[in-house]
């Protein structure tokens, strides 16, 4: 079993990454457009809230808004994502909702009637991207498969494996070695070091890197850390390791 690398710095540098690695995540939105919730994750009301998040980014684009409050942009982000939504589901199920009833859906976190909600996590994936070339160049796939993967679904990646090479900081959780000795906790580890992901492993480690989605990112680097790297460390004793900073990333 391959053995991690702790780095001898305990603290990550001060610099931000380089332009090749992942951006952070972007704040979280305000109040005003869709009730300070975070938009990554799954389920009707995170995919609203990262289909709201892009017509913003893009409203906030444009020379006619720029002058225009934070909150007035907001407001007219949710509208048009509330009207795209509509036509999304129109597409799906044949019968097209008012934008209040998306809304209302979004909230309550329902999926409306008939309509297939994988799909549209796919489509709010490429949503967090910015579009379906930005997803497709962080895939490193073709326009093409990034629209049929959102359309059927499938795998992403078009290799059987993908390699990660990553450079993160976070706490490292010892299990008991006996009945009578407790848990321990590392915290601020600095680990260097590369993984190996197939199937859907990778499928999900791609969705979430080419969607900006760095919450997701950090969870699916500190199971796979756990289980390919540490597990063989001092025995068997269960480790887990929670990534709280990505300094580097790349995939191969």
């Amino acid at each position: 079993m391959k053995k991690g690398r702790f780095a001898s710095s305990p603290t990550p540098p001060p610099t931000p990454p380089p332009a090749a690695t992942p951006a952070q995540s972007a704040p979280a939105p305000s109040s005003s457009g869709t009730g300070g919730q975070p938009s990554g994750g799954k389920g009707f009301g995170a995919a609203f809230r990262a289909l709201v998040e892009r017509k913003f980014r893009e409203l906030s684009k444009t020379q006619r808004w720029q002058g225009i409050s934070e909150a007035k942009r907001r407001a007219e982000a949710r509208r048009r994502g509330a009207g795209e939504m509509s036509r999304r589901l129109e597409r799906q199920t044949g019968k097209r909702p008012a934008a209040s009833t998306v809304t209302r859906n979004a909230s309550k976190g329902s999926t409306p009637k008939g309509a297939d909600q994988q799909q549209i996590d796919r489509q709010a994936a490429i949503d967090r991207a910015g579009g379906i070339k930005q997803f497709a160049a962080k895939a490193k796939i073709s326009a093409h498969q990034a629209r049929r993967w959102r359309d059927t679904g499938g795998p992403i990646h078009t290799s059987e494996t993908i390699v990660i090479n990553f450079n993160v900081t976070g706490d490292l959780q010892h299990g008991q070695r006996s009945e009578n000795e407790p848990e321990t906790l590392d915290v601020d580890k600095h680990l260097i070091d590369q993984l190996t992901l197939d199937g859907a492993d990778a499928d999900d480690f791609i969705e979430a890197y080419a969607a900006d989605d760095i919450d997701a990112q950090k969870e699916i680097l500190g199971e796979q850390i756990a289980t390919q790297i540490l597990s063989d460390w001092n025995g068997d004793i269960t480790r887990i390791f929670t990534v709280r900073t990505i300094i580097t990333l790349s995939i191969g």
